[in-house]
């Protein structure tokens, strides 16, 4: 049997390793037989920062305008690279969306149907650089 295993902070992530792997051993035994658990970590998870992610939110207002930013109401438990950079240095990872219907370009990230309205590129890079400057001007 295999799965993924996903939590928000690693106190959660190894009380779940820890009752997985009882429950496995538990049931095994209870049917005459025995489990082996292994895991094999994969990504953590990405917390932002919150002094980042104000520099960032502050910068998407000047650039897109407060009506065009939409708030996740939860975590997402995605994997993501950018989570061991975000675990190092003070960070902030944000969604930029590049839906455009006039031009049928908004299917989801990870779809074969999926086109990039390019337009969408200048938006990025204003909002990183904006982003950038700001946060050097600051002691974080």
């Amino acid at each position: 049997m295999s799965g993924t295993l996903r939590a928000l902070d690693m106190q959660t992530r190894n009380k779940a390793k820890e009752i997985i792997k009882r429950i496995a051993e538990n049931v095994a035994i209870g049917l005459g037989g025995s489990a082996e658990v292994d895991f094999r970590d994969g990504y953590i998870a990405l917390i932002n920062d919150d002094s980042v992610m104000k520099v960032v939110e502050k910068t998407a207002i000047e650039v897109v305008g407060r009506e065009n930013i939409l708030y996740k109401e939860f975590p997402s438990l995605g994997g993501e690279d950018f989570s061991y950079f975000a675990d190092r240095i003070p960070s902030a990872f944000f969604h930029l969306g590049c839906g455009n219907e006039e031009l049928k370009t908004t299917a989801p990230l990870h779809s074969d149907k999926f086109a990039l309205d390019e337009d969408c590129m200048k938006t990025g890079i204003e909002m990183e650089v904006r982003t950038v400057l700001k946060l050097l001007g600051q002691n974080l």
